[in-house]
């Protein structure tokens, strides 16, 4: 009998960037507007693949608190063209970003992907109707990227 698996989820926990057009990202993104609220959510999905974009000025608030946090990918949106802190140990983790539409295509393109690789692993547990769904929702994020390029 195969081992069935629970496919992961995404979550896009933004760091202060309520200004960012996000409605197209449909339940996938959460705002946090401080970094205490950050880890609180990130506490509420620890089985979910964490996607943290941050502002780079907003980088040395940030950096204690990923020590705790097991994530996937940290955006970090360049402000006044340099990153003042390092990313270490995560370097291999992080993506610098120079625009605000920059963020939304990677933001956009990392959620097709979630999408699709937890779409498989819903096809793997024969849950067609879940894996469709998946591959909506990859369809719907890969439409809305559009508007950023």
């Amino acid at each position: 009998m195969p081992v069935i698996s629970e496919p992961q989820s995404a979550k896009i926990l933004l760091l202060d960037l309520s200004y960012l057009s996000t409605e197209g990202l449909q339940t996938i993104v959460v705002h946090c507007p401080t970094v205490s609220d950050l880890a609180i959510q990130a506490s509420k999905y620890p089985t979910c693949i964490l996607i943290i974009a941050c502002r780079s000025d907003s980088l040395s608030e940030l950096i204690p608190v990923l020590s705790d946090l097991t994530f996937d990918t940290l955006y970090i949106l360049n402000v006044d063209g340099k990153i003042e802190y390092s990313v270490e140990p995560w370097s291999s983790k992080a993506t610098a970003v120079y625009t605000d539409n920059e963020l939304m295509r990677h933001l956009c393109t990392k959620s097709v992907m979630c999408y699709y690789i937890e779409a498989m692993e819903h096809k793997d547990n024969k849950d067609m109707s879940l894996a469709n769904r998946c591959l909506m929702d990859g369809l719907n994020a890969l439409e809305y990227a559009k508007q950023f390029i």
